[in-house]
């Protein structure tokens, strides 16, 4: 209760102060790289080697709610020993130089970011059940030009059944609609 408390007030003061934002009402779009380290649990549930890692390559879709808050999509197509194994999720980023940097825009980026999401193993995988892709993390971005940049996320978390650290490397898009 507490968790849910906590959560409220963080989206009310953001939705309230956030006239003006670099955040509020901007899309971004991420095209990457991202590779998962399987965990001890994960890895005996797949009957895999846990030093093993899968790479998958993604695209991301975010708008911006609040000053400070983006939601959004993610998907993904698998790279590694089951190529046709998607990954589908929702994700969301908490920028934290805005509360710091009052700036209509600016080069530099940092968040937590925080995601819920599944890996859907392909036709030819025997079991059929999802493994969830659920992690909590640190991003940052550079945008050397105006609107595009580059951005890298890290996320971590040892949880029954999940892969137990993930990391993003891409570029990112970030516009407005007029």
């Amino acid at each position: 209760m507490k968790l849910i408390f906590i959560l409220f007030l963080t989206l009310s003061v953001s939705l309230a102060f956030s006239q003006d934002s670099p955040i509020k009402n901007r899309w971004t779009i991420k095209a990457y790289h991202s590779k998962y380290k399987i965990g001890q649990r994960a890895a005996s549930r797949l009957n895999r080697d846990p030093s093993t890692s899968d790479l998958y390559r993604n695209l991301e879709l975010n708008y911006g709610i609040s000053k400070n808050i983006e939601l959004g999509l993610y998907g993904g197509l698998f790279l590694g020993k089951w190529r046709n194994g998607k990954l589908l999720g929702i994700q969301t980023n908490y920028h934290i130089l805005p509360l710091f940097i009052n700036a209509k825009d600016f080069r530099f980026d940092i968040y937590l970011c925080g995601k819920l999401g599944a890996f859907i193993p392909p036709e030819t995988y025997s079991d059929k059940s999802l493994l969830l892709d659920l992690g909590l993390g640190i991003g940052g971005a550079f945008y050397p030009f105006k609107h595009l940049g580059v951005f890298y996320e890290y996320y971590f978390g040892d949880l029954p059944f999940f892969y137990n650290q993930s990391f993003k490397l891409g570029i990112v898009y970030k516009f407005r609609k007029r």
